[in-house]
């Protein structure tokens, strides 16, 4: 028979030894928690997001709606030229290709030639290209272009490859342009495994490009698409792509992996630092150096491969606050601009109901980051206090404040910007602004961009209206 005292001492210990129901299932949730930080921290914050207000800038003006419809995207001439190309559809509300949902009375799409600089108010002039495009393969009216890139060949020569979102694939075609004939040459189109979902392209040269591919089950099955996108799968990627033509004349296109990313959208690349940056929509953005010498630039060889005299190395991320479309950067004002929308329900509500409120713009543009040395200055710690103003930064944390609002609007005057950049409209001018939108018509054209930030804007107003 066990002593009541030893008897005591077990029902003690075994007491102790006992654990809280919930302790176990806490721990897990928070080691399961923890497998995933890394991919939730690098997402656009889904509370807290600032929503874009009426944009206030007196200088803004939407022009042209009557010609542009749904443009996706807008690239400058190089050179300092004043011509910009526009990538536009008329039918892109009942054009949804990752759903393969393809109506048979759906317009066709167009490229558009525009005077930004010295002739904004001229209508923008329709290209005569289908007829070179239809010559040679592409099955007429199945054109519904979304992203552009044109590089300068020799003369008034110009290379363009479009992004066709075809019924038949995920096309490129590949054109050359002569601005002074006004006449079109189609080159090749490419039609490849490897490029999936294509949405967006950059040009390195006339024979090299990359170019982002959405998602994976897009054109597949529409579940995947929802799921891929909802939880930010990186089944999407970014290629690089080299042309080739045999001794006979075949052309064909090599296609290399970059990275993969979640929900490829915009690309762009700036010659002169060699950095590459590509937009994921459900993160944020990804920047990359790239190091590019093809045969013909005379520099000795550093790569094994002919068809891939390339080589890109992931550099960092920049998380953003809202969802991000295309990227531009201007080889002249040397500023990367990024366009999106706050709201995914806003614009899919927008993209099948016409009648439906646009929904809101965003464009910004990325700021240096700031070193500690820098924020112990006077004028670092005042730059730093100009980004925690503005709406661009309210929701991340202070090290990821790199943003300026250069354009926003809650969908009144010009909503769900997809394409966005800070232009410099010469001498005596300044800087000012241009962006296409997917969901809208026209193009919004503003003289001037915030010379001061966010908040800080109503603060001053409030004061003077006291005074």
């Amino acid at each position: 028979m066990t002593p009541p005292t030893a008897r005591r001492r077990v029902d003690a210990k075994a007491k102790g030894s006992q654990r809280p129901a919930w302790l176990l299932p806490l721990i897990s949730t928070a080691f399961t928690l923890s497998l995933f930080w890394r991919q939730f921290s690098q997402k656009p914050p889904f509370f807290g997001v600032s929503v874009p207000e009426p944009n206030s800038n007196p200088t803004c003006s939407v022009q042209h709606q009557d010609i542009l419809h749904n443009c996706e995207d807008i690239r400058l001439l190089p050179n300092e030229s004043p011509w910009a190309l526009l990538s536009c559809d008329k039918g892109r509300r009942q054009w949804f290709p990752i759903f393969s949902d393809f109506s048979a009375h759906a317009a066709e799409g167009e490229l558009f030639l525009w005077n930004w600089r010295d002739a904004p108010s001229t209508p923008p002039i329709l290209l005569p290209f289908k007829g070179a495009l239809n010559e040679n393969g592409t099955t007429a009216g199945d054109f519904h272009p979304l992203g552009v890139s044109i590089v300068p060949v020799e003369g008034s020569k110009h290379r363009i490859f479009v992004v066709n979102q075809a019924r038949i694939g995920g096309l490129i075609e590949v054109l050359d342009f002569d601005m002074e004939m006004a006449s079109f040459t189609h080159i090749q189109t490419i039609r490849n495994r490897q490029i999936h979902s294509p949405n967006a392209v950059v040009a390195l040269d006339q024979d090299h490009f990359f170019v982002t591919t959405d998602m994976y089950f897009s054109r597949n099955w529409a579940p995947g698409v929802v799921v891929e996108a909802a939880l930010g799968l990186p089944l999407g990627e970014i290629l690089y792509v080299a042309l080739t033509e045999d001794d006979d004349g075949k052309r064909s296109a090599s296609v290399q992996l970059v990275s993969k990313i979640a929900v490829g959208t915009g690309i762009e690349i700036d010659r002169e630092s060699k950095t590459l940056w590509a937009s994921s929509l459900s993160n944020g953005i990804y920047e990359y150096n790239y190091d590019f010498q093809p045969k013909n630039t005379g520099v000795a060889e550093t790569h094994n491969d002919p068809l891939f005299p390339i080589t890109v190395t992931a550099s960092k991320f920049i998380r953003i606050s809202f969802w991000p479309d295309n990227i531009v950067f201007s080889p002249t004002t040397k500023k990367l601009t990024v366009s999106g929308v706050v709201s995914i329900k806003g614009f899919f509500t927008s993209m099948t109901s016409p009648e439906a409120k646009k929904p809101s713009s965003w464009t910004v543009e990325l700021l240096p980051k700031l070193s500690r040395q820098e924020l112990t200055m006077e004028e670092g710690r005042r730059e730093m206090s100009l980004r925690m103003a503005d709406p661009a930064n309210n929701v991340l944390r202070r090290e990821e404040m790199r943003w300026r609002t250069v354009f926003w609007d809650d969908g009144t005057t010009f909503g769900g910007v997809s394409t966005g950049s800070i232009v410099c409209f010469g001498k005596g001018r300044g800087e000012g602004y241009v962006g296409v939108s997917l969901m809208d018509r026209g193009v919004v054209v503003c003289e001037n961009t915030p010379s001061v930030r966010g908040w800080l804007v109503k603060e001053k107003e409030r004061v003077h209206e006291e005074l």
